[in-house]
């Protein structure tokens, strides 16, 4: 499985991976999000381990896990952990899942997600502040792209990031090609709602 990374906290950023997951930022971001303790950091004690270098690391326990709190002399702090035996378990099966999964069912949030925006974007057309809105025609045509655009992603077909949609897909070239072609066109009137 990939890393991922994401923020999660202002100058705090989350990398989960096979064996666990890090928690990156300064002390001071770390210990504002709650994320770490501050008997976790050296804080300028000074370890030295055998081999006469210093230890810039604490192990540490939290919560059933396993982990360790690394502070540089200078730079980011990170703070990781690694899965306990449940979680490593449940993200195996999760793993088994996606690999029997097709692009579709893989794509499927993703397409909901799409489609919940778009309806956010239609609706954005009719609540504007202070009792104006757009009018009927634009109402209109937003919900008809709406629908067009919910229409292409649920008929494309799913493919690798590799490849460009707009190089694989005739019919999106058609539909960019017809939509730029007539993006200065009047629209008629229509009142039709969702």
């Amino acid at each position: 499985m990939n890393s991922e990374r994401m923020n999660i906290a202002p100058g705090v950023t989350r990398t989960n991976s096979k064996w666990g997951y890090s928690l990156e930022g300064t002390k001071e971001n770390l210990l504002r999000a709650g994320l770490a303790l501050p008997e976790w950091f050296l804080d300028g004690k000074v370890v030295i381990r055998k081999n006469g270098r210093v230890k810039r690391y604490v192990e540490i326990t939290h919560e059933g896990r396993k982990g360790t709190c690394l502070q540089p002399a200078r730079g980011l702090c990170r703070v990781s952990f690694s899965w306990t035996a449940e979680e490593s378990e449940r993200r195996e099966q999760e793993g088994k899942l996606r690999a029997s999964m097709t692009p579709r069912e893989l794509a499927k949030p993703h397409l909901d997600a799409g489609l919940q925006l778009l309806i956010r974007a239609f609706n954005m057309t009719d609540d504007l502040d202070h009792g104006y809105g757009f009018s009927a025609a634009v109402r209109s045509r937003a919900l008809t792209l709406v629908r067009e655009l919910y229409a292409l992603f649920m008929e494309s077909k799913i493919e690798s990031r590799s490849t460009s949609l707009g190089e694989s897909d005739p019919s999106f070239q058609r539909f960019m090609a017809h939509a730029i072609s007539h993006a200065d066109e009047p629209r008629p009137d229509v009142t039709e709602t969702l």
